[in-house]
């Protein structure tokens, strides 16, 4: 049995740390927007958040909180991943209704075009159409979303659902982010920092899922 009391600290504590940890990203990767005046930091005029800062501090600050709590991690990831597929939907529409994380030029018919003042104009002037990948990848989130929840009664082991949520979205992201319009920084060996998290995310969360499995059946076969 999961203490309540327990249970609302830890949602508390994360949602707070996902909130600041994909902030902090989002101005990292974004450092030239601030540099004239740093307290822009505080205003979402320049944009919002970033997906992987929020993953990653919102999952080092739930472990911290676990371990010092004695909870399950693998059993409480399980439970929250509905929460974070629904975060993702909700977090890319703000992304498209705030105009942040634009997609490049397209010819398309789905292609948008940002008002001015947004910051896919400045970009590209007026008209444009860019690629809508926010709403990409908040329908991404849509198809995860039912994904999971379909998997709860078939998993072999606690941390399935939650690993993979987290395989299944940073390939989806990895594909979307070769269609991204803005500008992107801080590269690192000519591949973006982003698109190399991602990359470390989905090589530590498979061999996290292979470990898992095979653990699973090797308590399996010592038992029959």
């Amino acid at each position: 049995m999961i203490s309540t009391d327990k249970l609302i600290g830890l949602v508390i504590l994360v949602q707070l740390s996902t909130l600041l940890g994909a902030r902090l990203l989002f101005v990292i990767n974004n450092s030239t927007q601030f540099e004239s005046d740093f307290l822009q930091i505080f205003s979402l005029r320049l944009g919002g958040f970033s997906y992987n800062g929020g993953l990653l501090l919102g999952i080092l600050v739930g472990l911290l909180y676990i371990k010092i709590t004695d909870l399950s991690f693998w059993n409480l990831s399980d439970l929250a991943s509905p929460s974070i597929a629904i975060g993702i939907i909700l977090m890319k529409i703000g992304c498209f209704l705030g105009g942040c994380c634009y997609g490049k030029v397209t010819s398309l018919m789905i292609g948008v075009q940002f008002p001015e003042g947004s910051l896919a104009a400045q970009h590209y002037g007026l008209p444009h159409l860019v690629h809508p990948i926010q709403l990409y990848e908040a329908a991404s989130g849509i198809f995860i979303l039912l994904l999971i929840l379909l998997m709860y009664e078939r998993k072999k082991f606690d941390g399935q659902v939650f690993l993979t949520l987290i395989i299944i979205h940073q390939i989806v992201r990895s594909l979307i982010d070769t269609l991204m319009g803005a500008e992107l920084k801080s590269d690192i060996l000519s591949i973006n920092n982003i698109q190399l998290m991602g990359a470390v995310i989905i090589l530590v969360t498979i061999i996290t899922y292979w470990m898992k499995l095979r653990s699973e059946k090797n308590q399996v076969g010592s038992r029959i």
